[in-house]
Order: C-alpha cells, then structure tokens, then sequence
C-alpha cells in the first residue's frame, strides 16, 4: 500500500512539473507575444498558401484552391479579417506575383512578361490590363507607395514602371550590355523617397547598384566587389543603405552614395542578418560534427550585435544550439528557441536574463521564422501551422 502511494505521489508531482512548465513557458512568451492571427483559419483551411509577405500591416497571400484556382488575398493582420480576394487573373500558381500600394492590386506574370493587370481594393473591382510591353525576364514585382513598381529577379538587370505616369525604366540599358545573368532585387523596407536596386553585374565579379528617387531619377550608382550575387541583400535604415555581400556588410550614406563603413566575418560561416530599427544584428552559423552519436547535431553560432552609425560591434555571443537556432528580437530583449531551451538576453548588452528547458512538445509551439514588414519595418513570428504572432 505505501509503495502504490509512493508511486501515486510520484506521478502526480511529474504532472505537477509538466503543467508548471507549460504554465511557466506560456507566462514568458505571453510577455513579449501578445496577440496572434490563424491564417488559415482565416482564409479557409482548403486553401494553400503558396506565396506570403507582410506590407504596412496587411498580409499579402497568393493561394491555389483544390479546385486549381489561384487566389490572391490581402488580409490586414491587427484586425483580423480578409480585405480582398479577388481571382488571379493569370491563374498560374508560381509563377504570377502581386503587390498593393494604397488601393492598387498589381498582378504580373513571368511566363507572359508584358502585361501588367491592375485592380483596387473596392469591393466589386477586377483586373484590367493597364501596361502592355515585354520586358527583360523578371520573375516578382515590388511596389512602393509613390507609385514605383520594381521589377525584380530579372536575369538582365532591372526595371520598374511608375504606374502614374505609365513610363517604363530599363536599368540594364543605362550601362550597356550585362555580362552575367543574375537575380535582382530592391532595399527593404521600402521607401516613397528614396530605394536602393542592386542587380546589374558589368563584370567578371562587379555589380552596379542604383539609389532611385521619387522622380524615377538615379540619384547616384555604386560599384560592388562581389562574385555571387545570389548572396547580396540591400537594407533601407535611417540614414544609410546596408548591403549584405557574401561574407561582408558595407553601408553607404543616402545622399551621395559614399562609404561610410564595411567589416568582413568568417567566410567559413553562413551569414544572416536582422535589422530592428536601426540595430543590425549579425548571425553566423557553422554546422559541426555532432558531440556524441546520441547527440542531436550542433552548430556553433556566433551573434553581433553591430552600430549602424559606425560598423563597430557592440556585443558577441557565442551559441552551441542542438538543431535550429531561431533569434526574436521583441522591445529590448532577444529570444533564443533551439530544441528543449529558450534563452532570453538583452538586446542592448547581449546579457543572459534567463534560460529555461522545457519539452519538445511545449517548444514545437515556438516560431519557426522571423518576417518584417517590408514598409514599417515590424517584426513578426510565424510558426510552422501558418499562425502568427507579434
């Protein structure tokens, strides 16, 4: 009898720690993620989202229907609800895009690249053709609030069309023929001012960069030392242009175009970078061998936290995470979820506050992704079931 006690007691204090821990888990991440939005609850869970973004607080979905029917949605994500859905009027799953600015919905199609469709965000408008001209092999389209539409992605430079005025810029004409096909692409956020288009290789290992202003005007051209432009990244922050290239980051000053700091990492690391306001939060992972053959496999991260002004480095960390490593920076802390462990540090000093273990199964509710709203800059996290929080 008091061995079946014993035991009793025993299986009721492992409960009680399992429930603890969950408690205790939800307590912390309820601080810092208060809110959250069931995309497919909300837009119907026979839809499958194909393609997503976030834009100045709306959530931008293209979605294919069992049925073979493509979709695009705009959702804004505070309110909770479905501001438009209207009909893919390519109907084609992967290869057609689409952007908003303001009330605009403009849709574009790689396979038939010399249409450009229009709509509006009012409730009985459909897509028109309102642009007919063949352009150079692009594959998505950025829009800005002042009417710029990019033209990205395109194997022969880069293009962009200002809807107001209908008049088309062709960015691989202004310097010659390219040399190398690759893929381009425009600073985020993005800006009504002023963006930085990177994507026109006049070399063996030299890229061209544009800063375009509200006038469709290049306001001035940087030329960059890379050999993979699929490695390079352009940043818009508040009083420069960063650009990840490779294994280094350089910023140059928005007025001219100048050089205002460069620093180069570990080649031997892969190099992924978080921009939170105007801090840059450097991460370097390096997969190495597993410390045990029980062991799940570790990488060793590094993290910097690095001063936009200058290029200095504010703070190093140092990680060996088991399995994925996902950083959330949430006010003025940083979360850290890898298997079984959440670690909570400042983002001003990169001191430890917390670290706490929990289970697998408490963790496989954390954020699998960070993503930014490429016009305002928030941050969002998004688990793998399509939710996100913020």
């Amino acid at each position: 009898m008091k061995g079946k006690f014993l035991i009793l007691t025993f299986f009721l204090f492992v409960i009680y720690r399992c429930m603890s821990g969950r408690d205790s888990f939800n307590k912390v991440i309820g601080k810092y993620l208060t809110d959250s939005l069931d995309v497919k609850k909300l837009i119907g869970r026979d839809l499958k989202i194909i393609d997503e973004k976030i834009k100045d607080g709306r959530l931008l979905i293209k979605a294919v229907s069992q049925l073979d029917s493509s979709y695009f949605i705009i959702a804004d994500i505070k309110k909770k609800i479905i501001v438009k859905k209207i009909r893919d009027p390519f109907n084609r799953y992967y290869t057609s895009s689409f952007d908003v600015s303001n009330n605009d919905i403009i849709s574009f199609d790689a396979t038939d690249n010399q249409l450009i469709y229009k709509a509006t965000l009012l409730k009985n408008s459909t897509f028109n053709v309102v642009y007919r001209n063949k352009f150079l092999l692009p594959h998505k389209i950025v829009l800005n609030n002042n009417h710029q539409l990019f033209l990205t992605d395109n194997v022969y430079g880069i293009s962009f069309v200002d809807l107001k005025s209908l008049k088309e810029n062709d960015f691989a004409n202004k310097i010659g023929e390219t040399t190398n096909p690759i893929s381009s692409n425009v600073s985020v956020p993005l800006s009504k001012s002023l963006n930085l288009i990177s994507g026109q290789m006049i070399g063996s290992n030299t890229m061209q960069l544009y800063a375009i202003d509200s006038l469709d005007k290049i306001k001035w051209s940087y030329k960059l030392n890379s050999d993979n432009s699929q490695n390079i990244s352009c940043y818009n922050i508040q009083k420069s242009f960063l650009i990840k290239n490779s294994d280094q980051i350089i910023a140059l000053g928005k007025i001219n175009g100048k050089l205002l700091w460069g620093r180069s990492f570990d080649y031997g690391y892969d190099l992924s970078v978080c921009i939170y306001g105007d801090r840059l939060l450097v991460i370097l992972n390096e997969k190495v061998k597993p410390f045990s053959n029980d062991e799940e496999n570790r990488q060793h991260s590094i993290i910097y936290l690095v001063d936009t002004g200058n290029g200095m480095i504010l703070w190093k960390k140092e990680m060996n995470p088991k399995g994925q490593l996902t950083i959330v920076p949430k006010g003025e802390d940083l979360l850290f979820f890898e298997n079984e462990q959440l670690t909570i540090c400042s983002l001003t000093t990169g001191a430890k506050k917390m670290t706490n273990t929990y289970s697998k199964e408490e963790l496989n509710k954390y954020p699998i992704s960070v993503i930014s709203d490429i016009i305002n800059g928030d941050i969002y996290v998004k688990k793998l079931n399509d939710v996100y929080f913020w």
